[in-house]
């Protein structure tokens, strides 16, 4: 482990994480996260039940841009 690194800075700072724009994104974000796992919830074939998992982690990286600390799974290509 490398004690030099710093957590990320995020993208958005307070005063944009208090705009109209970034609460109608957020809204927007998790009103398509609700879909997404409510079709989870179906009986879906193994491909598709990937592609909504993808959905999900996207929007998950979408909501973490004003985030202090990294993007869930932001390390995850590093294990492999």
């Amino acid at each position: 482990m490398n004690d030099d690194i710093k957590p990320a800075k995020p993208l958005l700072d307070a005063n944009d994480l208090q705009t109209a724009v970034w609460r109608k994104i957020k809204e927007h974000i998790e009103a398509k996260q609700a879909k997404a796992r409510s079709r989870l919830e179906n009986d879906l074939d193994p491909v598709e039940t990937a592609k909504v998992r993808g959905e999900l982690k996207a929007h998950r990286h979408l909501l973490a841009l004003g985030s202090p600390s990294p993007a869930p799974d932001a390390h995850e290509d590093e294990t492999k």
